[in-house]
């Protein structure tokens, strides 16, 4: 049996880290999307989805999973870095992240889509 600690524990540091940075202790007020640039079924998705029904859990508001496939993970990411900084899109994404602006030309760059947010690097041992 896998040790998911570390999935839980990311959970629990992106609940903290997004209503810390976006301010008010009433974060979320709405529906939070979580952007997976990858298609439904993957282990990026699996992930995003166990990590949303905990998050949903925890703050009392739903945390959705929205796929945008495509690109190696471009399309995706570039929505992501063009939505809104208020803690209402959030991007759960792989290593791609950082590797792809190296291949693509037209790849959002790493740090276009951090300086503006916060952001958590998470990973399984």
């Amino acid at each position: 049996m896998r040790n998911t600690r570390p999935v839980w524990s990311a959970a629990a540091a992106l609940a903290v880290g997004v209503s810390a940075a976006v301010g008010p202790s009433d974060y979320p007020v709405r529906p939070v999307r979580v952007i997976v640039p990858f298609a439904a079924g993957g282990v990026v998705d699996v992930m995003a989805r166990l990590v949303t029904g905990r998050l949903s859990a925890a703050m009392g508001e739903s945390f959705y999973v929205d796929n945008v496939g495509g690109a190696g993970g471009n399309i995706g990411t570039a929505r992501a870095a063009a939505a809104a900084s208020d803690g209402y899109a959030i991007e759960i994404t792989s290593s791609s992240f950082v590797v792809n602006p190296s291949l693509h030309a037209k790849a959002p760059r790493v740090g276009s889509v951090c300086n503006s947010r916060p952001f958590i690097v998470t990973r399984t041992v």
